[in-house]
This record gives C-alpha cells, sequence and structure tokens, in this order.
C-alpha cells in the first residue's frame, strides 16, 4: 500500500498526539516498523522508479529530464511474476500508467483511464513525453500553461478515485483463488493535493474556509492568503479518511480468509510541506517532511 504523499509525522505510530489512523496503529502493531526509512526522490515517479528496481534515480535516469520509465532496469515485479504470483496494481495516479511504463509485469493493471487505456494512446503518449522532454525551460512552460488551460477547459478530473480504487482491490481479493500467491501494489492518492475528503471528515478536524487552502502548487503563487494552519486540518483529514480506507483493504484481506498469510507493506512514495519555511508541496524540495518516509 503506497499512500501517496503521506507524512511520516500524521501517524501515531510514529507521532502520539495523533489520534485518527487506528487502522494504520492496528497494522503497526504486528509489524516491523522503520523510524529511519527515506525516499529516493521527492515526487512519485523517481520515487516508484526506485522502488520498484531497487536503483537510485541517478542510475535507472527516471527523472524530470526523462518523465517516463524505459524498462531498461529489471524491477521486482517480474520477479514475482517469475516465481508464479499473480501480480495486480491499482491506482488513480497518471504516473503510474501504461503510459509512463510503469505498469510493465503486472499481470492486471486498473488506472481508471476507460477508453485512454489503449496502445495507440499509449505509443502517442510516451512519443509526446520524449520530445517534451527534449524542448528547453521557456517552451516548456509556453506548453505547460496551454495544457493547463486545455485542461480546465475540458474539466479533466483530477480527483483521487479513492472509493473507486478500494472497491476494485476488493473484487479483485475476492475474485482471487485463496491458495494462489498474489502481489497486489495498491496506490491512495488522498493525501496529495487537491484535497476533497468526504466534507464529514473535514467537519470533524474543523476545516471552515476551504478557500484559504492551496489546492495545487501554482496556488502558492495565485492565492492573495493561505492559511497553514487550516491547509493543516484539511491534510489531517485526508490522511483520517484514507487511514479507513486502508481499513476497508485489511477488511477485506480478512474477508476472503487472507489476512493470516498476506505481508502487508505500508509506505509512501513522498511527504508534503505544509507551510514549513513557506513551501506548499512536495517535488521541488528535499525538506524532511518530504523525504522522511513510513514504513511498516
Amino acid at each position: 500500500l503506497v499512500l501517496d504523499s503521506l507524512r511520516k509525522d500524521r501517524l501515531s505510530v510514529y507521532n502520539d498526539d495523533i489520534g485518527f489512523t487506528d487502522s494504520l496503529g492496528a497494522l503497526a502493531d504486528d509489524a516491523v516498523v522503520f523510524g529511519d526509512a527515506v525516499t529516493q526522490a521527492p515526487w512519485t515517479l523517481p520515487s516508484h522508479a526506485s522502488m520498484f528496481t531497487g536503483r537510485y534515480p541517478w542510475e535507472h535516469g527516471t527523472t524530470h529530464a526523462r518523465s517516463y520509465f524505459d524498462g531498461s532496469h529489471e524491477t521486482f515485479i517480474s520477479a514475482f511474476a517469475d516465481a508464479g504470483y499473480d501480480t495486480a496494481a491499482v491506482t488513480s495516479n497518471i504516473w503510474i500508467t501504461p503510459h509512463k511504463g510503469m505498469t510493465e509485469g503486472f499481470d492486471y493493471v486498473e488506472n481508471f483511464l476507460g477508453t485512454a487505456d489503449n496502445t495507440i494512446s499509449q505509443r502517442l503518449s510516451k512519443l509526446s513525453t520524449k520530445l517534451y522532454d527534449s524542448l528547453g525551460t521557456l517552451p516548456k512552460r509556453v506548453i505547460g500553461r496551454q495544457l493547463d488551460r486545455a485542461f480546465r477547459l475540458f474539466g479533466v478530473d483530477d480527483s483521487c478515485k479513492s472509493e473507486e480504487t478500494v472497491a476494485a482491490v476488493e473484487s479483485y481479493l475476492d475474485a482471487h483463488p485463496a491458495d494462489d500467491p498474489f502481489f497486489c501494489y495498491v496506490n491512495l492518492m488522498e493525501p496529495h493535493e487537491p484535497y476533497y475528503p468526504p466534507q464529514r471528515y473535514l467537519h470533524e478536524h474543523g476545516v471552515t474556509d476551504e478557500s484559504k487552502i492551496p489546492h495545487r502548487q501554482k496556488d502558492m503563487f495565485t492565492k492573495d492568503d493561505t492559511d497553514f494552519a487550516e491547509l493543516s486540518r484539511a491534510y489531517d483529514a485526508s490522511v483520517d479518511y484514507t487511514d479507513d480506507l486502508v481499513g476497508r483493504i485489511t477488511d477485506a484481506l480478512a474477508a476472503n480468509k487472507l489476512d493470516e498469510k498476506t505481508v502487508v507493506v505500508v509506505l509512501s512514495d513522498h511527504g508534503q510541506a505544509l507551510g514549513e519555511n513557506g513551501v506548499f508541496g512536495h517535488q521541488f524540495t528535499v525538506a524532511p517532511e518530504v523525504v522522511e518516509a513510513p514504513l511498516l
């Protein structure tokens, strides 16, 4: 379970002041808890490439300069497949898709891409990414602004699809033969911005003015007033919701009598800055809040 952008200090196992991560706390009670895990990159793609290959970003080469995984290094996913495991990936993360080369070796992939999940779109995506990566800084900025306008115009869905993700995992576990070995990679996006957990979580954590919450890094340059305390509460609401989602997944393991013989690994690909030193987000900082990762 990769809980995207989850900060280490928002888990009760690492911080006694946290009282809203009961599901993760229950896992930690029966886990090996690592106190000094460090992510190898402050954003999703290179961090996952390091997870999947066991190599540093400068070795696997998947970075801002080449924002796709070229498959030149073997992943542990293929090792599971070679050992007879059924392999599955369930995530709505746009970086962990066939278009970015990150799902090679998985038998089953659910990215919630709908009609965009086809061979032609995958090839076009890889080609356009290569062309984009070859451009200089100024052309990238110009193209990036135009793409941003197009996404707003067409109402591109950037929701976390958390309910759909958990439902897909539940279906996968329900259908999986109990005696067949499997490896299932699940990426929950809720701790990542934008912060739109169900309203009751926002209420429980005292979020009252969502207009002062930056939902994207660029909001830091367009909002007149950012309330970092309100941002922190919204983040906690998303983590609280994530914890309940994790509980549903562990419940599904138990319902299918898989809990006693399944190793569950929980980690984050990176953390999140929430106003420390005036910084919001991740990707362009290696602050402790971003690179110190939970690992159970």
